[in-house]
């Protein structure tokens, strides 16, 4: 904050003091001293808050560790983390990144969705890395028709991913729906 912006914020008195003793031209005046260090003291916090929505968009943020906030914000260390956990800084091998950040900006999308096929195949694609997740609705595994249930057709690329995968649908789909995973060759 530079010094004229300080001076329009200061109480009428010290306006009109400033003004009928011409004391800027001088520079010594202790008001105008104790404005200069306000001004000086301002200065890091005016940087800071130019770029401070920076911080909350996870692709943008200067720390990783704030992903991983953010991602505790959205709800999503359900994923990788167990609640009784004290370090809000978790360490989670089960997604990368890149997905972790792609999962907070489609957050908002994703809980609109949550609950059927579109939400959690979205949702498990980002999570993944992939884009060939498939969910066939009312069939089992043996191709046989199955009301409320759902099979998952996952390539076999991401099979270290199952704990991933069954943790997400289980959080994710309708309580009454029951589901299989199936591995496709590549």
């Amino acid at each position: 904050m530079e010094r004229s912006e300080i001076l329009t914020l200061l109480p009428g008195v010290f306006q009109q003091t400033l003004a009928t003793e011409d004391v800027e031209e001088s520079g010594n005046s202790v008001l105008l001293l104790l404005i200069d260090i306000m001004s000086f003291l301002h200065a890091d916090i005016d940087k800071q808050l130019t770029t401070v929505e920076d911080y909350f968009n996870p692709c943008r943020t200067p720390h990783n560790e704030f992903v991983d906030y953010l991602g505790r914000w959205m709800d999503l260390d359900r994923l990788w983390n167990n609640k009784s956990s004290s370090d809000l800084f978790v360490k989670h091998e089960l997604i990368a990144q890149d997905c972790l950040q792609e999962l907070i900006t489609s957050a908002a999308y994703l809980s609109q969705w949550r609950g059927t096929n579109k939400g959690l195949c979205h949702f498990l694609n980002i999570a993944t890395g992939s884009n060939s997740i498939t969910i066939q609705e009312n069939i089992n595994n043996k191709g046989e028709r199955q009301s409320f249930h759902f099979l998952v057709l996952i390539p076999d690329n991401r099979k270290q991913q199952l704990k991933l995968i069954k943790t997400i649908i289980e959080q994710e789909k309708p309580v009454y729906i029951s589901y299989e995973i199936k591995l496709l060759a590549d």
